[in-house]
């Protein structure tokens, strides 16, 4: 018998779980030990193989850990402006796709104390199945071209108003502190002239920029959410989200 010489590395993208590479005779596969920390795992198989595109195959394997087919593909920290465009259209692409699974319906998994009465206007509006973390990390590029939409962990039903606030914020200046108009004019003319939203949900699009770039301050605020990062880091973040939110206050 041949033997097949196996090669493991840790892969350093990645919050929630522990990832690594693992290749044997030309194969690539995404071993990821599962944090159950949010109890947010769903059926990511079943997720996967209602997506047209079928780029997302997993298998799930005892309780505790899953297999991924590797893709070939880079994750950029600071995606361009043809790189940000290319990821919205394949945002837009699951949006559309996406709508008929059976997901659950539950409020998010961050939600934090400070902003109970506004999560409870949120609540109000449609329920409709969003990704639920859309930041650049959650996206593989092949030069200028997002080939895949990664993380399926928090596919739920909830408001789609959440979905598009974490792309204005995620890709517009959250981070940094330092805010992107045209991209946000971008985002929000995409899914202002999505027929499947109401006026309502298009109304309320602003409101929910201001709780999700809030909901990041205090977050990153509270230390001990973000355990496994530096203090430094993590206050840095916080203001950053809370100068986003003060820009975006004045602009919109």
């Amino acid at each position: 018998m041949k033997e097949i010489k196996l090669d493991i590395s840790k892969l350093d993208s990645g919050f929630m779980h522990d990832s690594y590479l693992i290749e044997a005779g030309g194969e690539r596969i995404v071993l990821q030990k599962l944090n159950k920390t949010f109890d947010s795992i769903p059926d990511i198989d079943k997720v996967s193989k209602f997506l047209i595109d079928k780029k997302f195959p997993t298998i799930e394997v005892l309780d505790n850990y899953r297999i991924t087919k590797y893709i070939y593909g880079v994750i950029e920290d600071k995606p361009n402006d043809v790189q940000f465009i290319s990821a919205l259209q394949l945002v837009g692409k699951f949006h559309n796709t996406i709508q008929e699974y059976n997901a659950p319906i539950r409020k998010d998994i961050h939600s934090v104390r400070e902003l109970r009465k506004n999560y409870k206007k949120l609540d109000k509006l449609p329920k409709r199945v969003i990704h639920g973390d859309l930041k650049p990390l959650n996206f593989l590029f092949k030069g200028n071209t997002a080939i895949a939409l990664l993380d399926l962990d928090y596919v739920h039903k909830n408001t789609i108003v959440w979905d598009i606030a974490n792309l204005i914020c995620s890709w517009c200046g959250c981070q940094t502190g330092k805010i992107v108009p045209r991209r946000i004019e971008i985002i929000k003319k995409q899914y202002s002239s999505w027929s499947l939203l109401t006026e309502e949900e298009i109304g309320m699009i602003d409101y929910c920029v201001k709780v999700f770039a809030l909901e990041f301050y205090y977050r990153y605020k509270d230390y001990d959410y973000f355990n496994k990062l530096s203090k430094e880091y993590c206050d840095k973040r916080s203001q950053n989200a809370l100068k986003f939110y003060e820009s975006f206050n004045r602009l919109y």
